[in-house]
């Protein structure tokens, strides 16, 4: 027998965060890997993970950014808002202020209730946005964006914007002018990027969006229907996660390495000369990220910890640490704002800082926190810390949270959903096997991962591992397995 191995995930065990190793002064780059069932990219900013995304292979409808033609089935005045039947079984929720586009010549548009927006039976053209959660409704939006890496335009708007990072003056006025030249593509919104390149790369990627735009407008299906799909995960590491000028860009996979490379040439220029292979132990050092990130309990520096624990109302985080209660409230407060973005935390936020005295010192921590919140893309909103040394925030919520999207939780039991658990399992037997021959092996696996195989893995694990392999199922805990040479 070679090897006898089990993932515990999410222990409750203390543990100080990990780093992808290699990453050491990496000030900001990208991690992307991809195996039968999913892909993975992590953002590495300031030489740690600050966010890891996971797409499925076979991902279901009403991903964000998908674009579809749907069909408004109920207007309810008392919401403000409309259910749109958006096809495969898809229900759609759009409020009046995601609407309010379509009166946009109207001088009067945004105090326009939703009955005079839209009407029972109407033909819409939407975008899905945040994923609906714990059974709710999908969030939709008749404000349509196509974003690319360098700019984004908002057809049914208009308008030019550039961001503040974009300073140049004379760049302004020549993209401004070169872009207005272009021709009508509603509201332009110029990114950071833009600034890293020829006006010439800028302008293809504009003639690009337009074209994508008129394919979507040209399209006419009958009913409720999907129009335009969402951007994959590589698109998007590329276009929003990858910032304006990443180190490297690094994938543990020959075979991705080529695919990236050529898409960077398509969709992001600047970034094909910077992708890097790197060693295959990166992805398993990604699954001891993921680890850390599902664990409750987080050290910090110099001593104490963390405890962050989420129910379905809100998520509470509690501080502990020997010392100097400020010092250890400061390093709180940077971990915090890197562990709620890790995450992927959204809602509300009660943190239990360890108990200060005064104003002085209150007003000390939430200063900290605000400055370690300021990386953080999504819009946070910070309260005061009171008397009883308890603050309160929210953070913008569009996706789901790490933990629910990867595991299955009961009462004093959390472990990996299985098809989670059978990606990780995967990429622990390639390393087990990295350097072996062709021999026939048997492979032992958990009971619950019996359907996710027969459902995913259609060519079989023989053509997968590259070798024959004899399969069975015994009484292990989800992500453990046995492997063997067969004789």
């Amino acid at each position: 027998m070679w090897s006898a191995c089990r993932f515990t995930t999410a222990r409750r065990c203390l543990r100080a965060p990990a780093i992808l190793s290699g990453a050491g002064g990496m000030d900001r780059g990208l991690f992307i890997d991809r195996g039968p069932l999913e892909t993975r990219a992590a953002l590495i900013e300031q030489s740690r993970i600050a966010e890891i995304h996971i797409e499925s292979s076979e991902p279901g409808p009403g991903r964000p950014g998908e674009i579809r033609k749907g069909r408004v089935t109920h207007v309810s005045g008392e919401l403000q808002a409309a259910t749109v039947d958006a096809g495969e079984g898809l229900s759609l929720f759009v409020r009046a202020a995601d609407a309010r586009v379509l009166a946009a010549d109207d001088a009067g548009a945004r105090k326009l209730p939703i009955a005079k927006l839209v009407r029972r039976g109407q033909d819409l053209l939407l975008q899905t946005g945040r994923e609906g959660l714990d059974g709710k409704q999908g969030r939709a939006s008749a404000d349509i964006a196509l974003h690319g890496r360098y700019l984004s335009i908002h057809p049914l708007r208009e308008g030019l914007d550039f961001p503040k990072a974009v300073a140049d003056h004379d760049l302004r006025e020549t993209l401004g002018a070169a872009l207005t030249d272009a021709g009508d593509a509603g509201r332009i919104l110029v990114h950071p990027a833009a600034s890293q390149v020829e006006i010439d790369v800028v302008l293809a990627e504009l003639r690009r969006l337009q074209g994508e735009w008129a394919d979507i407008r040209a399209s006419a299906p009958k009913g409720p229907a999907l129009m335009r799909p969402a951007p994959d995960l590589i698109e998007q590491a590329f276009v929003r996660l990858a910032g304006p000028s990443p180190e490297a860009v690094l994938t543990p996979d020959r075979g991705l390495l080529a695919e990236l490379r050529q898409r960077a040439r398509a969709l992001a220029p600047d970034l094909a000369d910077r992708i890097e292979l790197c060693e295959a132990s990166r992805s398993l050092e990604l699954d001891d990220e993921i680890d850390a990130a599902l664990a409750p309990e987080v050290a910090l520096p110099g001593g104490g910890r963390l405890t962050i624990e989420t129910t379905r109302a809100m998520t509470t985080v509690d501080v502990d640490a020997p010392g100097d209660p400020v010092k250890a409230n400061l390093a709180a407060a940077r971990e915090l704002a890197r562990q709620l973005r890790l995450r992927r935390i959204g809602g509300l936020v009660a943190v239990d800082f360890i108990s200060l005295r005064g104003a002085p010192e209150r007003r000390k921590v939430e200063k900290a926190l605000r400055l370690a919140f300021q990386r953080d893309p999504a819009q946070v909103e910070i309260g005061g810390i009171d008397r009883f040394s308890i603050l309160t925030l929210t953070r913008g919520r569009d996706a789901a949270a790490l933990l629910t999207q990867l595991c299955e939780t009961a009462p004093a039991r959390q472990h990996l959903r299985p098809e989670a658990a059978l990606a990780r399992v995967l990429r622990r037997i390639e390393a087990e096997l990295a350097g072996v021959g062709p021999v026939p092996v048997a492979l032992m696996l958990s009971r619950d991962l019996e359907a996710v195989v027969e459902a995913r893995l259609s060519g079989g694990l023989d053509r997968y591992l590259g070798r024959p392999v004899r399969l069975g199922y015994d009484a292990l805990t989800v992500d453990e397995f046995r492997l063997s040479r067969e004789r």
